[in-house]
């Protein structure tokens, strides 16, 4: 079985919690799998395939970890590799909402170059105990701004679990029908500066 890798970029702890479950997935099917945080990036050394999961914040992933996908995009191409995007819009059944989801992944994909196996968005949380006292009644009069249906009050959670899931099982299968040579091919690339 493949040896994974999974970046996270995580504020709160939401997308981290995330890529954990995505482990466990993965390790079902036989996977070993590493989680890493994305500061400082950890490349893919030793790794037969990657998975990158950002939040969004702010309308933006972190540019720290654009820089550094931006960076590792080639050795990122020649593996198998899947980009999760975190993001609250994705939560609403609205398609405005989801289109604008899908927009924050093409504009880091885009502004990356990277052309990963799978990508997807999926909905975050909304973690007030983690705010101070100014983040919160902004997230607050963001999340009434975009109609989120939810006791504000408290934290919120607003991932499907059952996507995270299904996105960590379709990328197991994609491991699986991978030729061996594209997750061996790695050990001799190195970084595009």
């Amino acid at each position: 079985m493949a040896k994974v890798l999974i970046v996270h970029a995580s504020r709160e702890g939401h997308t981290q919690h995330i890529a954990e479950r995505l482990a466990e997935t993965l390790r079902v099917d036989g996977h070993e799998v590493r989680l890493a945080p994305s500061s400082p990036f950890p490349g893919a050394s030793g790794a037969d395939a990657v998975i990158v999961a950002a939040s969004v914040h702010r309308g933006r992933h972190p540019l720290a970890l654009l820089r550094a996908v931006r960076a590792h995009r080639r050795v990122l191409e020649h593996l198998p590799s899947a980009f999760l995007s975190v993001c609250l819009c994705a939560a609403g059944s609205d398609p405005l909402q989801r289109a604008e989801a899908d927009g924050y992944l093409r504009d880091f994909l885009g502004r990356t170059g990277w052309k990963p196996d799978l990508a997807t968005s999926a909905a975050g949380a909304l973690r007030f105990d983690r705010y101070g006292f100014f983040k919160a009644r902004f997230v607050r009069a963001m999340a009434r701004r975009a109609a989120i249906d939810a006791d504000l009050r408290g934290n919120v959670e607003f991932t499907d679990w059952d996507d995270i899931r299904r996105f960590g099982e379709a990328f197991s299968t994609l491991l699986s029908a991978a030729p061996t040579s594209r997750m061996a091919g790695h050990r001799r690339m190195h970084p595009s500066t």
